[in-house]
């Protein structure tokens, strides 16, 4: 019996075998470079520096340890003076120990970093330092209301900054970079807004009060008056206050641009002109949309003959239930005027303020004398065909004595062999300058409350 052994061969695909080959070549490599990294490391931190006995720079030493060891040196130059000389003499020495040994006695400080090694100032050091600990911490908090109840929609916000957040539907809310002694400042409508200087504190609690005053305050409505808490329906009220900080000398004039859809038209200001007002919009049935009723402590008067400094409040009643109250009158809305008035507590107070102005045509226009009239009357009676004087030709002989003497001669004359039943005018009156004057407007104003 043969003893027959055989060999079987396999070979493999030359796709494997040259994935094979790149998986040996990456190891190869990554394990150069690590090995690269890990003799640098530890080259930097056990390297040793020898300089001879010298006194040089700080520079120069700096030079010495770069050319030894693989360090770099970084700083700015505006800050770190390294033309100051030292005394140095090491052998076999840490560059850690030779910075320590040159630096001791100055304002220079050093910060390792890999292989860099970075210098700069004490004073910059300690003032990033204090940065760091300053630099702001993410904190959360709830808002709530008197009674508990989470108040959503109100503001939160650092004083003075534009860092803020809302609060949800939680009243929760988050704040980001929040130092300490900051002021934090929460606000709603219908609450009192508060400050919290925050102390470091993860989270924050905050309960809001309510603004009694705002809800307090007396709102007129009609024949009666109503606090505002309580008050429904379509009612705009402006405070005397407003017209008092605005220059000008009508209650029309302080009320344009103040109520919401309230229309004022001061009309040409021609003398007697009343100012019109208009609530509802001019889309209505009369032409000029209806004026609303002014009442002045409950007394139909026109507003321009109010002193805009006596009122104490308006109160514009702008819906259909104030007809309730006025009637078909009061379809276009009610204007309600209260005047100030004294209070027994308060000493009587005086007030006066005065203010007034001067105004002139814009534009002169010049006119003709008398004699140049006439002059023109004949010019266009020869025209159209006429012959001599268009005047009887003793009305031109009064006309020159009067424009020549006006002192000793009257521009009134009675002749009868020009007209027996009436008198004649032969004036030269410049009646633009007699009209058209430049005129002066005080408004004096006193008044005792």
């Amino acid at each position: 019996m043969k003893n027959i052994s055989e060999r079987v061969r396999y070979t493999l695909p030359k796709s494997i075998k040259r994935i094979l080959n790149i998986m040996k070549l990456s190891l190869l490599i990554l394990f150069v470079c690590t090995s690269g990294l890990f003799a640098t490391e530890t080259f930097s931190q056990v390297a040793k520096v020898t300089i001879s006995s010298k006194t040089a720079s700080f520079k120069e030493i700096l030079s010495d340890i770069e050319s030894q060891t693989d360090y770099l040196f970084v700083y700015d130059k505006s800050e770190v003076n390294l033309n100051q000389n030292v005394s140095l003499n090491a052998r076999n020495k840490t560059v850690a120990e030779i910075l320590n040994e040159i630096l001791r006695n100055t304002d220079i400080v050093y910060a390792m970093e890999g292989n860099n090694i970075m210098l700069m100032k004490k004073q910059t050091l300690d003032r990033d330092i204090q940065f760091t600990q300053q630099s702001g911490r993410k904190i959360s908090g709830k808002v709530l209301d008197e009674t508990g109840e989470p108040v959503i929609g109100a503001n939160v916000v650092v004083k003075g900054t534009t860092n803020g957040n809302i609060t949800d539907i939680d009243g929760l809310f988050t704040l980001e970079n929040v130092s300490e002694n900051q002021i934090l400042q929460i606000s709603y409508i219908g609450y009192l807004s508060q400050e919290i200087r925050y102390t470091g504190q993860a989270t924050l609690t905050i309960r809001l009060v309510e603004d009694s005053q705002n809800l307090d305050e007396v709102v007129v409505v009609g024949y009666g008056t109503q606090k505002k808490a309580n008050l429904t329906g379509a009612v705009a009220q402006v405070t005397g206050d407003v017209l008092e900080s605005r220059p000008i000398v009508n209650l029309a004039q302080g009320l344009q641009g103040i109520v919401p859809n309230l229309n004022v038209d001061l009309k040409s200001g021609a003398p007697g002109q009343s100012t019109t007002f208009n609530i509802r919009g001019n889309a209505t049935i009369l032409k000029d949309g209806g004026s609303p009723l002014v009442l002045v402590n409950n007394v139909q008067m026109d507003p321009d003959l109010i002193n805009p400094e006596d009122i104490e409040s308006i109160s514009i009643l702008k819906d259909a239930a104030s007809a309730a109250i006025y009637g078909a009158r009061a379809a276009y809305g009610v204007i309600l005027i209260t005047t100030k008035n004294g209070r027994k507590e308060q000493k009587p107070q005086v007030s006066f303020s005065a203010n007034g102005y001067w105004q002139s045509p814009a534009k002169k226009i010049e006119t003709i004398n008398s004699m140049e009239f006439l002059t023109m009357k004949d010019l266009a009676y020869q025209n159209g065909g006429g012959g001599g004087h268009y005047y009887n030709p003793k009305v031109y002989e009064y006309a020159e004595k009067y424009f020549n003497d006006p002192v000793n001669n009257s521009p009134v004359f009675y002749d009868p062999d020009i007209d027996p039943n009436k008198y004649q005018y032969c004036g030269n009156t410049n009646w633009w300058d007699e009209v058209y004057k430049k005129a002066s407007f005080p408004n004096n104003i006193i008044s005792i409350l």
